[in-house]
């Protein structure tokens, strides 16, 4: 027996899902900061993100700190630097966030198929 076929509601959360996967991809496929693409997964985010709240909490890096790039070069960092590398992070994140939103934003908005068509990544 054939499936029935998806009500529009259906597909429009079909919709929002693959925009939820596609952030989520983009999110932890990496970030270019001062010309060097870093991982952004979660193990790199909480390392970047971390590491940058100790600085700001105190910690001193130790000599010849650095952090390896998402092509396993090490970049030498001080403090400062390491700051930037979370803060160009956190805005890498924000970025996928505000564009799922406004797609999401745009499948609500959609009133058929084509339109759902249209909305990619």
């Amino acid at each position: 027996t054939p499936q029935p076929a998806h009500t529009f509601e259906e597909l429009q959360v079909i919709k929002k899902n693959s925009i939820n996967t596609s952030a989520k991809a983009s999110i932890d496929g990496g970030f270019v900061y001062n010309n060097n693409t870093y991982d952004s997964d979660l193990d790199a985010r909480t390392n970047i993100i971390g590491t940058a709240t100790a600085i700001s909490n105190g910690l001193a890096l130790p000599p010849g700190f650095t952090f390896r790039t998402k092509d396993n070069i090490n970049v030498p960092m001080d403090s400062a630097e390491v700051i930037n590398l979370g803060s160009a992070l956190i805005v890498h994140v924000n970025n996928q966030y505000n564009r799922s939103w406004t797609l999401k934003a745009q499948v609500d908005a959609a009133t058929t198929q084509s339109d759902l068509d249209d909305i990619t990544w």
